[in-house]
Formats: structure tokens, C-alpha cells, sequence
């Protein structure tokens, strides 16, 4: 919410001027309390108005350099008053300038004079502006209280202000706005935070709408200045936190916390992935390598009898046409048949041929040996699956 409210006081001219602009990305306050006999004081806080509203209506989107986008406010203003005392030497215009934005959760304020800018954030009073007059320099030195301030008799007397006379340069300040939670920018002129304390104006923006709450405070600081009493001017914008808000602010986290979620996931995938693979394959042991020991160690029993056609003979008496062949270190008994049938065509033993049926059935000599095929690689896309599935919850 940002408004602004503005009231002539006991005055008979309004020498203050105020506004309120915002775009898509930010919130600008303006305020200027103007001073100079012969129409000076409204000429010199309406021009403020004007420079400020003509530099800010440039940028569509958020401001990249607050203070320097404040001094060529300050700056034009000083140019164009110049201009206006060309053509009125009589007149002598000057104003004090409050100018705050609103962007990216941050509070930038730029000031000149005596007129303020209060915050308060979390519903609470947090500070304010520090004037460039006298009495703010005797609070600083402790000769007078806050309060004083107020009903001071060197209270008029800035040490400060734009005018004609030379360049200023702003004051400038930069302030955390979180967005969680609930915060309040006030600007006024001496005329408001005169009559109104802190207390006041803490219990009228959180308790009030907007609207209401500025129009309360306006018309009990000019009761209060009386007569006699003060132009009177305030602009402001509150922010009300909420659980909304917070999680926001936090989702400004949240790219990093899912690629982290998503990395560990990955990798403990993958480690899962190896591991399953590796629990698959079987680890040799010294039983399973005496037991495949045993079975090549054991001797093929002897052929007893072969049928044979009555074109073919065999005598297993010529150790020419039959070789029995005995290795006895390794107890191996290997039977051969003869080599050739009589057309000369060449015939294959019976472990040969049983070797050849092996290699046909399972395509792999790992078979014939008793070792087990390599394990299949798990369905990783199944896997994948199930780790984009706890991703999506978590996220």
C-alpha cells in the first residue's frame, strides 16, 4: 500500500508538495517543504516534484543507481530553479527534498533539510533520517532530547537545502526491506513529525488502512500546530509481512537445493547401480574351484564296444590305428579313435564332438568349463525412474 496525504496547516500558502509513483519493479516516495517569500518556497518544492517525477517515469524496470539517480533530481532542480530567478530576481527559493525507493527488498533514501524519512520494520520503530539543521547537532551532542527537537527556537534553521545559491549533494542511505516481513516507509515534513511521535505514527500504519491512517494523523498534527501551525505533508508505503512472503524470499534457494537433491540422488543411483552389478557376478571360493578341480580331474571312462559297419574294422591291438596315452602326473586317460575311416575322411572323437554340441548350445566355451554367463546389466531406466519420482516429491 502507498499513499500520501497533504494539508495546509495555519498557514496562507502551501509551500509543501508530496507524491507517491510506482511501476512493475518499484515504489517511489517524494516529498519537498519549500521556504522563500513571494511564492519562492512553492515554486522551489513543486519543481522538486516535477524533476523527480520526469526522471523516474525513464525507467520501465527496477533503478541500477538509487544515488545517483537521486543527485540528477537534486541536480536538475538546482537548474531549473536557477532559471526560474532569472526571470523572478526577487524571489529566493529553496526546499528540503526526501526521496525514497522501493526495490528488489531494499530501501534507498536520499535527503536534504530537516524533512524526514521514518522505518519501522516488523511493526516496530527502527530509525530515522538525521535532519541538516541546528537542533538535530544539539541532539547529537546531547544538549537536547528528541522531543525537544520540536519546540526548539532554532528549530527553522537548516544548515542545508536546495536553492539557487550552490550544488548540494544528497545524503544518501540504503536499508534491508525484507519482504517477509512487516515494514513501513513514512516521509514527512517538519510540520507532521512535529505533532505526531513515533508511537503514534507505529500504531496508525499497522492498525489502519493506509488511507485512513495518514488522513488521522494529518488532521490531528493540525489541530495540534493550531493557527499558527505548520504546512503539513507525509507520504508512505507499508509492506505486510506473510507466510507467503517468506516463502518466496525463500524460493530464491530453491534452483540450488534441487540441483543438490539431484546430484546426490545421481550419485547414489549410480553407486546402488555398481553395487547391484557387482552382487550378481559370484566370487570364486575355494570350494567352487576344488569342486571344477575335480570334475576336469575325473577320467573319461574307456569305450567298451563301437558298432561299426561291415566296411569298417578296428583293432584295438594296433597302437598305430588306437592310441592310448597316459599322463601320469595329472591322471588324465585320453581315448582316441582312429583318425581316419577308410575313404580317408577324418572322424572326430567323442569328446571332441560333445565339445562342438556345447559350443552349439550355449554359444560360449565358459559353459563346457562349469563357469556361469556374465549377469545381465539391470534395467537402469527403471532406476532413472524411480529417482526422478523422489525428486518430483521432494521438490
Amino acid at each position: 500500500m502507498i499513499d500520501n496525504d497533504i494539508h495546509i496547516g495555519g498557514r496562507d500558502e502551501q509551500q509543501d508538495a508530496c507524491k507517491n509513483l510506482e511501476n512493475k519493479s518499484s515504489k517511489f516516495l517524494i516529498l519537498g517543504d519549500g521556504m522563500g517569500g513571494h511564492s519562492g518556497g512553492q515554486v522551489a518544492s513543486e519543481t522538486l516534484i516535477a524533476e523527480a517525477e520526469y526522471a523516474y517515469k525513464k525507467y520501465k524496470d527496477t533503478i541500477p543507481n538509487p544515488e545517483e539517480f537521486f543527485q540528477s533530481i537534486i541536480d536538475g532542480t538546482i537548474s531549473a530553479l536557477v532559471e526560474y530567478q532569472k526571470e523572478n530576481p526577487e524571489s529566493d527559493p529553496h526546499t528540503t527534498c526526501v526521496l525514497a525507493l522501493i526495490q528488489n527488498n531494499k530501501l534507498y533514501v536520499g535527503h536534504i533539510g530537516d524533512s524526514r524519512m521514518y522505518l519501522f520494520t516488523n511493526k516496530k520503530f527502527e530509525k530515522r533520517s538525521r535532519d541538516h539543521s541546528v537542533v538535530q547537532m544539539l541532539f547529537n551532542e546531547g544538549e537536547i532530547t528528541e522531543e525537544e527537537m520540536a519546540t526548539h527556537p532554532d528549530q527553522n534553521k537548516l544548515l542545508k537545502s536546495i536553492s539557487t545559491r550552490k550544488k548540494v549533494k544528497v545524503t544518501f542511505k540504503e536499508y534491508e526491506l525484507p519482504a517477509e516481513k512487516s515494514n513501513a516507509v513514512l516521509i514527512c515534513s517538519d510540520g507532521f513529525w512535529e505533532q505526531v511521535s513515533t508511537d503514534e505514527m507505529q500504531n496508525q500504519l499497522f492498525k489502519r488502512p493506509l488511507e485512513k491512517a495518514l488522513k488521522t494523523m494529518v488532521n490531528e498534527a493540525k489541530v495540534r500546530g493550531g493557527e499558527e501551525g505548520d504546512n503539513i505533508s507525509v507520504v508512505a508505503y507499508v509492506q505486510k509481512g506473510s507466510v507467503l512472503s517468506l516463502f518466496h524470499n525463500i524460493s530464491k534457494l530453491q534452483n540450488i537445493l534441487i540441483r543438490v537433491i539431484i546430484s546426490l540422488l545421481i550419485l547414489g543411483g549410480t553407486i546402488y547401480y555398481f553395487k547391484s552389478t557387482a552382487a550378481l557376478v559370484p566370487t570364486p571360493t575355494k570350494e567352487n574351484n576344488a569342486t571344477q578341480t575335480e570334475e576336469v580331474k575325473k577320467p573319461i571312462a574307456p569305450i567298451a564296444s563301437i558298432e561299426a559297419d561291415s566296411n569298417t574294422s578296428l583293432n584295438l591291438n594296433n597302437k598305430d590305428t588306437n592310441t592310448e596315452n597316459m599322463d601320469l602326473n595329472s591322471n588324465k586317460i585320453i581315448n582316441t579313435l582312429p583318425n581316419k575311416d577308410e575313404n580317408g575322411t577324418e572322424i572326430k572323437s567323442l569328446q571332441e564332438e560333445k565339445n562342438d554340441i556345447d559350443l552349439d548350445k550355449n554359444g560360449s566355451i565358459l559353459e563346457t568349463l562349469g563357469i556361469p554367463d556374465i549377469p545381465k546389466i539391470p534395467d537402469l531406466p527403471n532406476i532413472v525412474k524411480k529417482y526422478i519420482f523422489l525428486i518430483f516429491i521432494i521438490s
